[in-house]
């Protein structure tokens, strides 16, 4: 990919729901994993807490992706479905 040609606004504007939802999920996981007892800062507690938050993001992903994937295939199956039986009915 080259950067220097990346056009920062239309790549938000194209992708506004994935990095909401990806903020979501990081602000969720950070307010969960960053212990409150802790008040210098400290490079190992933030390291392990964006390891949990890959963690905790990985298992949401492997948990809905088989459900999705079977939506998915379903009506994708339906619309060729669909279009084979138009195309034998003419």
């Amino acid at each position: 990919m080259n950067l220097s040609k990346l056009n920062l606004k239309k790549v938000v504007s194209e992708h506004k729901a994935e990095i909401v939802s990806t903020l979501g999920v990081v602000v969720a996981t950070i307010a969960q994993n960053v212990h409150a007892e802790v008040t210098a800062f400290d490079p190992a507690v933030i390291t392990s807490s964006m390891n949990s938050i890959v963690t905790n993001t990985m298992g949401m992903i492997a948990g809905v992706a088989p459900i999705g994937i079977t939506i998915f295939g379903s009506f994708f199956v339906w619309r060729k479905a669909m279009s084979f039986f138009k195309t034998v009915a003419k």
